[in-house]
């Protein structure tokens, strides 16, 4: 079956018309493009980082700024596979109860993207972010056993904590409401992607420990997206100050959190052995900072005391 996930709008008319049924159908008032909601220093683990204090009011503002989209970004996107994905699962359903429950997920993946997308828009076919490609690929690709581990069991178990995380680090109060929502929701799903699998019983294919892999290194290479933009910020190059950067925003202790939680996760299904056949060891931050030095481009920076957004 030829199936895309991140899929293009309709025609503007058409798409208008569309939306008001759907929004008859959840029940929701058309909604108005919203302010940006800026998630405060604090999430980013910079509040007392050197590197942060030294910047400026512009320069600060131009951050937050920044990583407020990359986040609503990153969610709007997650959205949009997980209504392709319990749709998907919907049509793969083997009986009458597996159909009704993912019915009920696409309706809620729906619901919850609706209440995002007001704060930030973007074509997500062509600019949703190198994380979402990676679920759609999963969707699109991986047999209904793999894709049930994959994005109810790691990944939504994964969204749970981060939409946590979202939630406590805005001060948007309507927000900080459709994020609790959202993880209300989303221990469902989570707890639906165990049953079903433990269900259809595991089988940890080759490929299928690749695919986690690819996930957990995802985590391992540590707080990226930060750690560029304030090695940016700074005018950072050399690995012994991106170095010294990351160990002011507590990188490795960060890493290794999440990655503790990825792994709780997966122990919900997988046994210690199985466990052991991945790597949890989260990068050195001198590994970090090669990586993120290599990504800095200083001459082709814009002036973040003039710039509003990336």
């Amino acid at each position: 079956m030829d199936f895309k996930v991140l899929l293009p709008q309709a025609p503007s008319e058409l798409r208008h018309r569309l939306q008001r049924l759907i929004n008859q159908s959840l029940e929701m008032a058309p909604s108005e493009k919203k302010t940006l909601p800026v998630w405060r220093a604090d999430f980013f683990d910079v509040e007392t980082s050197p590197f942060w204090l030294n910047l400026n009011a512009s320069q600060k503002s131009y951050f937050l700024n920044s990583m407020s989209k990359a986040l609503l970004k990153e969610a709007i996107s997650i959205e949009h596979a997980g209504i392709a994905y319990a749709n998907m699962m919907a049509i793969l359903s083997e009986t009458q109860e597996e159909r009704q429950y993912y019915t009920t997920v696409a309706n809620e993946e729906l619901s919850h993207l609706y209440m995002l997308q007001p704060y930030f828009q973007f074509q997500v076919d062509i600019d949703a972010p190198e994380f979402s490609k990676q679920i759609a690929h999963f969707v699109e690709n991986e047999s209904k056993r793999d894709a049930i581990i994959l994005i109810q069991v790691l990944l939504e178990g994964w969204g749970i904590h981060h939409y946590q995380a979202l939630l406590a680090g805005t001060d948007n109060l309507e927000l900080k409401d459709a994020f609790s929502k959202i993880v209300f929701d989303e221990v469902r799903h989570h707890g639906g992607g165990i049953i079903l699998s433990q269900s259809y019983g595991i089988d940890l294919s080759a490929d299928l420990v690749k695919n986690i892999q690819s996930v957990i290194d995802a985590v391992r290479v540590g707080p990226f997206q930060v750690a560029v933009l304030l090695a940016d910020l700074n005018r950072l190059s050399s690995v012994p100050e991106i170095t010294e950067m990351l160990s002011s925003i507590h990188a490795e202790q960060t890493t290794l959190a999440k990655l503790k939680l990825v792994q709780q996760n997966l122990a919900k299904i997988l046994s210690d052995s199985d466990l052991e056949r991945f790597n949890w060891q989260p990068w050195s931050l001198t590994e970090m900072s090669q990586i993120i030095a290599s990504s800095v481009d200083n001459s082709k920076s814009e002036d973040p005391t003039t710039a509003a957004s990336l």
